[in-house]
C-alpha cells in the first residue's frame, strides 16, 4: 500500500473515533498523491465539518475550500456533492443543498448516507412527503446505519408522528447507545410529550458522549425542576374544591352509624397517610439525588414553585348530594324507625374523592414507572448508595399500592351503599305493604278478612327484617374489603 493510502486509511480510523485534529494531521500524505488527494479533501471536509472550530478558527471556509478542491478533481464525484450539500445546508441555503444533495443520490443512488442527507434536505425544504420516502429508503439502503433512524425520526416528528419517531430514536440508538444526536433527540421528544423523568436517563446517555453539550444541562436544568415540582404537588395533593378530603372521609361514612366499618376506614386513614408520607420522603431523596447528578452536569437550580402560589385543583366531577329521607311512618311495621339502619347519601361524596385519588395517584404510579425503568444508569457517583434508579422503583411500587388502595376503598364503599339503598327500598316497599294491609285490616267487614290482611302485614314486617339482614350482610363484606384493601 502507498504512503497516501496509508495516511488515508489512518486518517479514516481517527475520524470514525471522532480524533479530528488527528485524522487532519494525518491526511497530509494523502492530500498530497494524486490518487488519493479526491478522498482526502472529502475527509478533511468531514472532519471540519463535523470538529468546527474545534479544529479550526475558519473551518466553515476551510471545509468549502476542501470541497472545491475535491470537486475540481471528480465533478461527479457523489462524496463531494454531499459535502457541498452540508455546507449549503449550514449556510442556510436550502434549495442549494437540496440539489447537491440530489445530485450526489442521482451518482450514488444506493449510497445511505447520500439519501438521508437528501431526505434531511427535502425536509428543511418543506417537502414532508417526498422526505419520509427518501428516509425510508436510507434505512432499507443500509438497516444498519444509525444517521439514517436519526433522519427517519425527524421526518416523523416534521409529520406530528410521535410513535413513528420514538420508534426511529430507539432503533438507531439500538445500533449505537453512544448516538449523541439520536440519544438528544429521543430525550427531547420525551420532555415534549411531558414524559418529562423518562427522558432523564436518555440525556444521561448523551451526556456521557458529550458532558459539554448546552443541550444536556439545559434538559437537566427542566427536569431536576420538574421533579421538585411533582415533590410540592405531591406535598399539597391539589384537589376538586367540591371533594371533602381525605382525612374528612370517617365524616361522611359516620352518618351509616356502623363502628366496623366506622373503625376499617379509619384504619385505612392512618395507613394511607402513612404510605404517603413515605412516598413524599422518598420523592425528596429522589430530587436530592438527580440534583447531585444535575450540578454535575453544570445545571441550573430554578426555583420551584412558591409555596404561596395556589396549585390548580383537579377538574374532578362531584355528584350531587340527594336531600334528607322522606319522615316515613314506621309504626305500621310496629317500628320506630326504618330497621335498615344508616344514612349512605354522602357515600358519593366519598366514593368520588377516594376514584379521584386513585386516578391521580394512578397517574403517578405510571410517570415513576416510566423513568425507573429508564433510569438504572443514573447515580451520582460509582458506588453510591443514593441509587436514583432504586428510589424511584419505590416510588412507583408504593404509588401503586395507594392508588390500588384507593380503588379498592372507593369499590367498597360503593358496593355496601347500593347494597344499602337497595334494602332501603325494600323496607320502604314493605312499609307501604304494610299501610295498606293495616288500612284493609281496619276496614274489613269480616274476621276472616281481617286476619287475612294482618297476615300480609306480617309478610311485610317479615320482608323489612329481611331487608335489615341484607344490609348486615352488605356491612360484613365491605368490613371485610376494607381490612384487606389496607396497604401491605
Amino acid at each position: 500500500m502507498n504512503p497516501g493510502r496509508t495516511a488515508l486509511v489512518t486518517a479514516g480510523h481517527l475520524a470514525d473515533l471522532g480524533r479530528w485534529r488527528e485524522a487532519a494531521e494525518a491526511l497530509r500524505p494523502a492530500l498530497a498523491a494524486e490518487d488519493t488527494a479526491y478522498e482526502a479533501y472529502c475527509l478533511r471536509a468531514h472532519c471540519l465539518l463535523h470538529a468546527r472550530s474545534v479544529l479550526s478558527p475558519l473551518w466553515w471556509s476551510e471545509a468549502r475550500g476542501a470541497v472545491r478542491a475535491a470537486l475540481r478533481l471528480d465533478p461527479h464525484g457523489a462524496w463531494a456533492h454531499r459535502l457541498l450539500a452540508l455546507t449549503h445546508l449550514d449556510d442556510g441555503r436550502k434549495a442549494a443543498a437540496l440539489r447537491e444533495a440530489v445530485e450526489a443520490v442521482r451518482l450514488d443512488p444506493e449510497d445511505a448516507r447520500s439519501l438521508h442527507l437528501l431526505a434531511r434536505c427535502q425536509l428543511a425544504c418543506f417537502k414532508v412527503d417526498e422526505a419520509l420516502r427518501t428516509a425510508g429508503s436510507a434505512v432499507e439502503a443500509d438497516p444498519e446505519d444509525p444517521s439514517a433512524y436519526l433522519t427517519l425520526a425527524e421526518v416523523a416528528r416534521a409529520r406530528n408522528e410521535w410513535a413513528d419517531a420514538e420508534r426511529a430514536y430507539r432503533d438507531g440508538l439500538r445500533l449505537d447507545p453512544d448516538h449523541e444526536g439520536l440519544a438528544l433527540g429521543l430525550g427531547q421528544l420525551l420532555f415534549m410529550l411531558g414524559r418529562t423523568l423518562e427522558s432523564a436517563e436518555v440525556y444521561l446517555g448523551a451526556a456521557r458522549v458529550s458532558p459539554e453539550n448546552d443541550a444536556l444541562r439545559k434538559a437537566f436544568s427542566e427536569i431536576w425542576l420538574h421533579l421538585r415540582i411533582i415533590r410540592d404537588r405531591w406535598r399539597r395533593n391539589p384537589r376538586s374544591t367540591a371533594a371533602p378530603a381525605i382525612a374528612d372521609l370517617a365524616e361522611v361514612v359516620g352518618p351509616a352509624r356502623s363502628e366496623p366499618i366506622d373503625a376499617a376506614v379509619r384504619a385505612l386513614l392512618a395507613a394511607t397517610s402513612e404510605s404517603r408520607v413515605t412516598v413524599e420522603k422518598l420523592l425528596g431523596q429522589a430530587v436530592d439525588v438527580f440534583g447531585s447528578v444535575a450540578e454535575l452536569m453544570g445545571a441550573d437550580s430554578y426555583a420551584a414553585l412558591d409555596p404561596r402560589i395556589e396549585l390548580m385543583p383537579f377538574d374532578y366531577p362531584m355528584p350531587p348530594v340527594p336531600g334528607p329521607p322522606a319522615d316515613d311512618k314506621w309504626d305500621v311495621l310496629d317500628m320506630a324507625d326504618d330497621p335498615v339502619r344508616g344514612d349512605v347519601s354522602l357515600f358519593r361524596l366519598g366514593v368520588a374523592t377516594l376514584g379521584y385519588e386513585g386516578e391521580l395517584t394512578a397517574e403517578y404510579a405510571a410517570e415513576f414507572d416510566a423513568v425507573s425503568q429508564g433510569s438504572t444508569g443514573l447515580r451520582v457517583r460509582d458506588g453510591d448508595d443514593a441509587d436514583f434508579h432504586r428510589l424511584m422503583m419505590e416510588i412507583h411500587e408504593e404509588t401503586t399500592r395507594l392508588a390500588l388502595t384507593y380503588r379498592a376503598w372507593a369499590d367498597a364503599l360503593e358496593a355496601f351503599a347500593a347494597a344499602v339503598r337497595l334494602a332501603k327500598e325494600q323496607s320502604s316497599g314493605a312499609r307501604s305493604w304494610a299501610a295498606h294491609a293495616t288500612r284493609q285490616r281496619d276496614g274489613a267487614t269480616t274476621a276472616e278478612q281481617a286476619r287475612e290482611w294482618e297476615d300480609e302485614r306480617q309478610e311485610a314486617i317479615r320482608s323489612a327484617r329481611a331487608a335489615a339482614g341484607l344490609r348486615d350482610a352488605a356491612e360484613a363484606r365491605c368490613v371485610e374489603a376494607l381490612r384487606a384493601a389496607l396497604p401491605g
